[in-house]
């Protein structure tokens, strides 16, 4: 019998692929998916119901935590331009 782990992966890892490959560079595709499963398996006891729905919603939050790290901190403001 499988672990839960291999049966996400095996079911699901063409499609999160898939997903993230379209939100983030190509270079970091296989992190960011990496990530979801690696979430999926540090979280598996808040499953409850659809694997899918759940995974994806993972998928989601790692894209947007990409997005998040790779913005950075903003530069501050120059205090010239506000006086102008």
């Amino acid at each position: 019998m499988s672990t839960f782990g291999e049966r996400l992966v095996t079911e699901y890892f063409d499609r999160v692929s898939a997903y993230v490959r379209l939100r983030v560079p190509a270079q970091d595709c296989e992190d960011v998916a990496g990530e979801v499963f690696a979430r999926a398996l540090e979280r598996k006891d808040q499953l409850k119901g659809d694997a899918g729905a759940w995974l994806f919603a993972i998928a989601r939050s790692q894209v947007a935590e990409f997005h998040r790290r790779r913005k950075g901190n903003p530069e501050p403001m120059n205090s010239d331009v506000l006086e102008q």
